[in-house]
């Protein structure tokens, strides 16, 4: 399986080397035709969570959307061919696919910017307040302050209380303890710009959830640590995750 976040990072380059074979460039992205697409997490988070929110609406899941997509990336000659083609969705709904690498780098690039600007809001945050990131209980803190954020964002949208903000930690701890690590890398490495890249890695944490059995596999030392010392310091709190869940070092498409 592999998230969406990947194709849609593949998607991205498209345009980038378009000097080599064509066959050869759209064959990196079809590959994601042999496994299985998850959807937006954030998506399948404020689903079970029971948003009321425009967003989901008629909202068909990337799993849906993005095999048409590879289908027509598939039967495509050249990659003119590609953005002149598109698909019937299940819904009935006619999608183009002109120029979808173009907006997916857009989208990104925005999405990519706020993750940055977060990043240094945090970084800000516990210089302000001098926390100590060697403190193992001031990291703690700082993690749970930012779930907390996000609970009372889903208190707002959903219309379902109860046990609410248990669920809103298991679902988001890692995602949060993993912007908190590589904020922490960032201080340690004495550097002032976050790395662009960890927006995606980030995402792809909102996928593994505690209270589901997860085999996450990576080649990316960042977030192999990064999901390695939340997990480890979950159970320095009493709150280990579930039995079968598990990070490990691998070869091969993240998740």
């Amino acid at each position: 399986m592999i998230s969406s976040y990947t194709f849609f990072e593949l998607l991205c380059h498209l345009d980038d080397h378009l000097e080599e074979d064509w066959e050869r460039s759209k064959g990196k992205i079809c590959k994601c035709s042999s496994v299985e697409i998850l959807d937006d997490p954030r998506a399948i988070i404020e689903t079970e969570l029971h948003y009321q929110t425009e967003r989901l609406k008629d909202r068909l899941p990337d799993s849906q959307l993005i095999p048409e997509i590879l289908k027509c990336l598939s039967n495509s000659n050249s990659i003119n061919d590609f953005y002149k083609s598109g698909f019937i969705d299940k819904k009935g709904k006619k999608r183009s696919i002109c120029e979808c690498s173009k907006g997916a780098r857009e989208t990104l690039d925005e999405r990519e910017n706020k993750y940055l600007n977060f990043v240094k809001k945090i970084r800000e945050c516990i210089e302000k307040k001098n926390y100590d990131i060697n403190s193992e209980k001031d990291c703690n803190e700082i993690i749970t302050q930012l779930i907390d954020g996000a609970v009372i964002v889903a208190e707002n949208n959903s219309n379902q209380t109860k046990d609410i903000s248990n669920q809103v930690f298991n679902k988001y701890y890692l995602y949060f303890s993993y912007i908190f690590e590589r904020t922490k890398q960032l201080m340690i490495d004495g550097k002032e710009e976050p790395e662009r890249n960890d927006y995606e890695d980030s995402r792809i944490c909102l996928h593994l959830h505690l209270d589901k059995p997860f085999i996450f596999i990576t080649n990316d030392n960042g977030i192999f640590k990064a999901i390695k010392n939340s997990t480890e310091r979950l159970k320095k709190f009493g709150k280990s995750p579930g039995r079968d869940c598990n990070v490990s070092w691998g070869i091969g498409i993240n998740l």
